[in-house]
């Protein structure tokens, strides 16, 4: 039984982005494709981003993070912007509004569901990502600009064009939509991978409060 629309692919806040799911994509329908997505996500960072030394916690806690950030991700996104994965649910792209990106550093705060963590490694958590995405501060933007919030791929299928594949799709309809793609990372060593896919750095910026870099890139339309 279908439990979510096909708006969660399709429809950004009345702005649409796909008139239909390309050939190949599909979106989150029921709980079990929401949990398999949320494991995905938290595989593909937790294999490729561990260990973080700003981050005080064990590759346990490290991988149960990120799937309740899946979890949190995915709803806002079905909500208010847009998720597509491929046929597996091994890769995706979740997409917003810069305006409407997910709080996550307020949510690790004040929601009980990441109380798995120590009060300490909470807070320290929290703290990392409330200065890495503050957007407002560091970034000018158009509103209507989208988002990569999440842009995953399960590790175990990295080489199989999966991502290349979901981008694409991305960027044929934004390109129709004339619209601009957005996104932030604070892993130098993706800049590349974005500068592959037509990113270009837009800005760079060093976050004193945690020792880091971010790195905020642009795809204009073509």
């Amino acid at each position: 039984e279908e439990q979510f629309s096909e708006k969660g692919a399709i429809c950004m806040n009345n702005l649409h982005i796909f008139e239909a799911l390309p050939e190949g994509f599909r979106t989150v329908k029921t709980a079990e494709d929401r949990e398999r997505l949320a494991r995905t996500i938290s595989r593909a960072f937790g294999d490729c981003f561990y260990p973080i030394p700003t981050y005080p916690i064990s590759h346990e806690e490290y991988l149960k993070l990120y799937y309740e950030l899946g979890l949190q991700w995915i709803d806002n996104a079905m909500e208010k912007g847009v998720v597509v994965a491929n046929e597996d649910f091994s890769g995706t792209l979740i997409l917003t509004k810069m305006k409407d990106c997910l709080d996550s550093g307020k949510l690790i705060k004040e929601d009980k569901t990441y109380d798995f963590l120590s009060p300490e490694a909470k807070a320290n958590v929290s703290y990392i990502f409330e200065y890495t995405y503050d957007d407002e501060k560091y970034l000018e933007y158009n509103e209507d600009d989208i988002y990569i919030e999440i842009f995953a791929v399960d590790t175990e299928r990295h080489g199989e064009k999966i991502g290349s594949r979901l981008m694409r799709g991305l960027f044929d309809e934004c390109d129709k939509a004339k619209k601009d793609i957005l996104l932030l990372t604070s892993i130098a060593k993706n800049v590349e991978m974005y500068r592959h896919f037509g990113f270009e750095v837009m800005r760079e910026h060093h976050v004193e409060e945690i020792n880091s870099d971010a790195y905020y890139l642009i795809r204009r339309h073509q």
